[in-house]
């Protein structure tokens, strides 16, 4: 009697049983689906980067190089930066023409002239003298005048005058540089001027002045700041 009354309790406690397991494996179900979902959407993802990345390496490596661009040395000229302008040599500022446009004091060109340690024949004052160099040897010739000019990088404060009818000489003592550069004979041959040379001596060096009767002007001697100029003009 006892029996047939509990059976029904038994069944309806297994029921409950079955729908909680059953309920549990669909919670696990879709758990499980999800997680699938996601790793799938994931992989996928990273198979689209991994592919741009491959499709722009590809377009990278297949890429060509920029042309090269050639120039024509002989249409394209070369830009340089500009170099700062030196200022004028001795020689640039002395030159045919620029021998006249050079001041300094004027003196008669006489027989005895002299200058610096020349006028009383002190050699000692000479001696110690700077040395000086020569830079520029040359004459011009512009309306009927005639220069004749040596000049180097300073003065020349010493000197002595020798006057001919023929011959002016013009000695300089103390030590000159580069005078066998510039040693030679200059064939004037203008105005009674025949010709002019500039040469080393004992003493230092030496200007002759070869004249002629047709000498039209009475010469005189300038003191230039960087050299000696003699000059056949009207003063």
């Amino acid at each position: 009697m006892s029996l047939i009354r509990q059976l029904p309790f038994r069944q309806k406690g297994n029921g409950r049983g079955l729908l909680y397991l059953g309920l549990s494996a669909l919670v696990i179900a879709v758990a499980v689906a999800a997680f699938l979902v996601l790793r799938g959407q994931e992989h996928s993802a990273q198979e689209e980067v991994l592919v741009d990345e491959q499709a722009r390496v590809s377009q990278t490596l297949k890429a060509e190089p920029p042309p090269i661009k050639t120039v024509d040395m002989q249409k394209d000229a070369i830009q340089r930066k500009p170099q700062p302008s030196a200022p004028p040599s001795v020689a640039e500022s002395a030159g045919q023409g620029g021998l006249f446009d050079r001041g300094g004091k004027t003196l008669p060109l006489t027989d005895g002239l002299a200058g610096g340690s020349e006028i009383k024949g002190n050699e000692a004052m000479a001696a110690e003298r700077a040395p000086n160099a020569v830079d520029f040897f040359d004459y011009g010739v512009l309306d009927g005048r005639v220069r004749i000019g040596v000049f180097g990088k300073g003065g020349i404060p010493d000197y002595r005058v020798s006057v001919t009818d023929s011959l002016i000489v013009i000695e300089m003592p103390g030590e000159f540089r580069y005078v066998e550069e510039f040693s030679r004979t200059l064939q004037i041959q203008q105005f009674g001027v025949a010709s002019a040379a500039l040469a080393r001596d004992p003493r230092g060096m030496r200007m002759s002045i070869g004249v002629t009767p047709q000498l039209a002007h009475q010469p005189f001697l300038i003191e230039d700041p960087q050299g000696l100029m003699v000059a056949f003009e009207p003063r």
